[in-house]
């Protein structure tokens, strides 16, 4: 038996929640840039990475690496 398991399609996901986050005034143009470049928007680029997040992550471990610097920065600064 396999251990992979399916994600249901996109489309058949039900609920809706929230993903709120401040990034970098840089962060934000990129992320608009790059969805308008491709005729989407940035809540469909998220919906979608869902289900794919966790293998993106294992497979780009420079990208965890990034991910974590950021939030040990935006840790230290709200400490203070």
């Amino acid at each position: 038996m396999s251990k992979t398991t399916t994600t249901p399609p996109i489309t058949d996901r039900t609920g809706r929640r929230a993903v709120h986050t401040y990034v970098s005034d840089d962060c934000h143009d990129e992320w608009n840039d790059a969805a308008d470049a491709h005729g989407i928007s940035v809540t469909a680029i998220i919906e979608a990475l869902g289900p794919r997040l966790d293998r993106i992550l294992t497979e780009h471990p420079g990208l965890v690496t990034d991910a974590r610097r950021v939030f040990s920065a935006r840790r230290k600064r709200n400490d203070r």
